[in-house]
């Protein structure tokens, strides 16, 4: 009889006591925080690079437009800021047609970041499979 009282006891301790529960929780779910948490920041990068150069690529394809600013100096221009604000090189082409009806001039701005490159300013890139490009037209008057 004696043994089966403390057995008993013992039991009914075992599941009030909860000491340890805490612990296998937070190792549980730390895992799938920490990976959640990767996958929002390497998104935000992801759009603060593809942003930064769809803004540059505007800006150059503007200033040849209105003929503030020639072929290559928006090259220069582009590149040059790219490299200040993210670090990275990027490839630049400018293109431009006129239209033969017409003396409108359309520019093309295409700048691309190569995966080699991308890797170096954001982590687990390789969730994002390819290059990140912008492509910016505009029409001179």
């Amino acid at each position: 009889m004696r043994n089966l009282y403390w057995q008993k006891a013992s039991l009914a301790g075992l599941r009030k006591a909860d000491g340890g529960s805490a612990a296998v929780e937070f190792a549980a779910v730390a895992p799938m925080f920490l990976a959640i948490s990767l996958f929002i920041i390497t998104v935000g990068m992801h759009l603060r690079a593809q942003n930064m150069i769809d803004s540059y690529a505007r800006d150059a394809a503007r200033g040849v437009s209105i003929g503030y600013m020639t072929i290559s100096d928006a090259k220069s221009f582009v590149e040059r800021n790219v490299l200040k604000d993210l670090g990275v090189a990027v490839t630049v082409e400018i293109t431009t047609q006129t239209d033969p009806a017409t003396t409108d001039k359309d520019v093309i701005v295409s700048i691309t970041i190569p995966v080699e490159q991308a890797k170096k300013i954001i982590p687990m890139s390789e969730w994002f499979p390819g290059s990140i490009a912008a492509r910016a037209a505009m029409r001179s008057l």
